[in-house]
């Protein structure tokens, strides 16, 4: 769907949507990921949902990332970031 075929309704709506997500998201800890689907499916279709939330997920996680970037334990990170790079490129392979 291209950009010029959603109404500023629509925008406003996933607007809407996408702060009452966040404010779920950031009071339990997950909401976004499985209520903006809801939203986003019948106006840009469900082929462009799951990139349009890989992309909000980056952003989401960038800025908790800098929120909290004094609690970030780095080599506890690398570790586990080493430790999953053969299975996620196994499984990215299948």
């Amino acid at each position: 769907m291209i950009a010029g075929d959603i109404s500023i309704l629509q925008y406003a709506l996933i607007a809407l949507a996408a702060l009452a997500t966040s404010t779920i998201g950031g009071v339990t800890g997950y909401g976004s990921g499985l209520l903006m689907p809801l939203i986003l499916t019948p106006i840009i279709g469900p082929a462009a949902v799951v990139p349009v939330l890989g992309v909000a997920a980056l952003f989401n996680n960038a800025s908790r990332m800098a929120a909290f970037r004094e609690l970030i334990d780095f080599r506890k990170a690398a570790i586990v970031g080493v430790s999953a790079m053969p299975t996620c490129a196994l499984s990215a392979w299948f």
